[in-house]
């Protein structure tokens, strides 16, 4: 828009952009130049903490390098996310990145039913999940279109009815991994070269 002159176009405006017969315009907004989304860095702590005080909003956070079973707090996070009915008031880790983060808690593996951190009816959308370990996380019913998962170990995670439109596996671990009744899983990348062992579908 900025290059458009000011000087010598008559009254009528100028064409931005031309639809299509049919086509209708839902809405518009305006972007300011050049301005990008600061992610908010959190620690492991701090992140553990904002979970138990009930906070639900860490979408656009960054989480990098931890091992949240080694935290303090672990076995009450984990205590306090298996009580919670998520449904009606769910976290949303939209825009987010989290990158070496362990997640997973192998010590409480009992298939068929997904033990770990419960994340349930989450909102996913955007994210990045990568060098992870996220054994038996629970992301049940989650919005998760266009999340990277690559090269993370997914190894019990529950998918169960997520929506996993345009999601990346590359390199992910899937083993025991439950896809039953997930949305979209035509449109997954990478699952070719993803380690593949006993997925539920």
């Amino acid at each position: 828009v900025s290059n458009i002159s000011t000087i010598g176009r008559n009254t009528s405006g100028v064409r931005l952009i031309k639809l299509n017969s049919g086509d209708k315009l839902k809405s518009i907004a305006k972007v300011a130049n050049g301005e990008k989304m600061e992610k908010i860095k959190l620690n492991g702590e701090e992140f553990v903490r904002k979970i138990l005080s009930g906070e639900r909003d860490f979408s656009g956070i960054e989480l990098k390098q931890c091992n949240l079973k080694q935290l303090a707090g672990f076995d009450q996070l984990y205590g306090y996310l298996r009580k919670q009915n998520f449904k009606d008031s769910s976290f949303d880790f939209s825009k987010s990145w989290f990158q070496y983060v362990t997640f997973g808690n192998v010590n409480h593996v009992s298939y068929p039913i997904s033990a770990g951190l419960n994340f349930s009816f989450a909102n996913g959308d955007d994210s990045w999940f990568v060098d992870s370990d996220l054994t038996c996380v629970n992301f049940e019913s989650s919005s998760l279109r266009n999340v990277f998962f690559d090269n993370s170990n997914l190894q019990y995670v529950n998918f169960q009815s997520a929506n996993v439109h345009n999601t990346s596996f590359y390199g992910a671990r899937l083993v025991w991994t439950d896809f039953r009744n997930v949305k979209n899983i035509e449109t997954v990348r990478g699952i070719e070269q993803a380690y593949l062992w006993n997925v539920i579908v």
